[in-house]
């Protein structure tokens, strides 16, 4: 049975947030997910020396957006937060984004789906893929 890991959730919109929290428990996902509803926030958690750090990140935005870049600049360029892979799930397929994404170490990449039922096969997709794999511990 894989370890249950602690996931870090950035995203602004609440109806996205819940569905996620949703998903995570209609798949029996026993990961802690912990939500940041900005990606100041996010950082903040990242930086807290007094917190354990996620074993994966998922950062739902919006692809046009300038924030997860920033948000994906800032988690690469540390030494004790690089190595944490981080899926995004953006909004739209801006494919300059997406390879721009990608270029700053993004793990994966996922359309935010449209529908309950799509969303619970892509984190079950995500949940399958890493829980296969050994992610460092970050206790």
């Amino acid at each position: 049975m894989p370890k249950a890991m602690s996931v870090l959730l950035v995203e602004e919109d609440d109806v996205d947030a819940t569905a996620v929290r949703w998903a995570f428990r209609d798949l029996g996902v026993a990961h802690t997910l912990t939500r940041a509803p900005d990606v100041e926030t996010g950082l903040s958690c990242l930086r807290d020396e007094n917190a354990s750090k996620p074993n994966l990140i998922l950062l739902g935005l919006n692809a046009e957006s300038e924030a997860g870049v920033e948000f994906l600049e800032a988690v690469k360029a540390k030494d004790d937060t690089k190595s944490i892979p981080v899926v995004a799930l953006a909004t739209s397929h801006n494919e300059a984004m997406v390879a721009r994404y990608f270029d700053l170490g993004v793990a994966g990449y996922v359309k935010k789906p449209v529908d309950y039922k799509e969303l619970l096969e892509a984190l079950d997709k995500i949940d399958h893929y890493w829980s296969l794999n050994t992610l460092p511990s970050r206790d």
